[in-house]
């Protein structure tokens, strides 16, 4: 064989050889960055469901608290409307059996 034909296949062959390794080294590179950009995602992913999480608890209790505040004060406004329907019973006993008796204010007789 022709020695330059020898020496342009050898480093053909070694060129291939080199792009064979850096294709390898890249399809390796690739890997290893999607890996690390799923774990990325991942602890984001999980960060943002922790955030969410906490948000939500804090909602939670918020609204339990309102709910809670809004029991104590129908409750408080229920025994003063019963103290005050307490207090007017008499008087309306009063006013009933003067109207069964006496008839309606002003009406005839």
């Amino acid at each position: 064989m022709n020695e330059h034909l020898e020496r342009l296949l050898a480093c053909d062959e070694e060129g291939r050889a080199r792009l064979d390794q850096e294709r390898t080294r890249a399809r390796e590179s690739l890997d290893s960055l999607a890996r690390r950009l799923q774990e990325d995602r991942e602890r984001r992913r999980r960060d943002l469901e922790a955030q969410l999480d906490r948000e939500l608890a804090s909602i939670a209790r918020e609204a339990e608290r309102t709910a809670a505040e809004r029991r104590r004060r129908r409750e408080e406004f229920r025994i003063e409307q019963d103290a005050i329907a307490s207090a007017m019973l008499p008087r309306a006993v009063d006013a009933f059996v003067r109207i069964v008796r006496d008839g309606p204010p002003g009406g005839r007789r």
